[in-house]
């Protein structure tokens, strides 16, 4: 399963939920010291977990990561486009 966007929130609330089901989990982000936190509770679930600090918007690091993904955890299943920024309208 690749993730994006799995530190807080949603997104870790879904990797959370497909890694107690069985899944192993890829996943991007952009800040590395929440992303390990995440990567750890995911692992507390017994399952494998490959993250990476990377721009999504990026296309060229978007595609190295997923390449990378397949080559750690195998076959890709599942893709949640999870990412994104929230800017408060002033």
């Amino acid at each position: 399963m690749l993730i994006t966007g799995a530190r807080q929130g949603i997104g870790k609330a879904m990797a959370l939920a497909f890694a107690r089901e069985g899944a192993d989990i890829g996943f991007a982000e952009i800040d590395p010291e929440s992303a390990r936190a995440a990567a750890d509770e995911i692992k507390a679930e017994g399952r494998r977990v490959f993250f990476k600090c990377v721009d999504v918007a990026n296309y060229s690091q978007f595609q190295t990561w997923v390449v990378e993904v397949g080559r750690e955890l195998g076959r890709v299943g599942v893709l949640v486009n999870n990412a994104g920024i929230a800017k408060a309208m002033v």
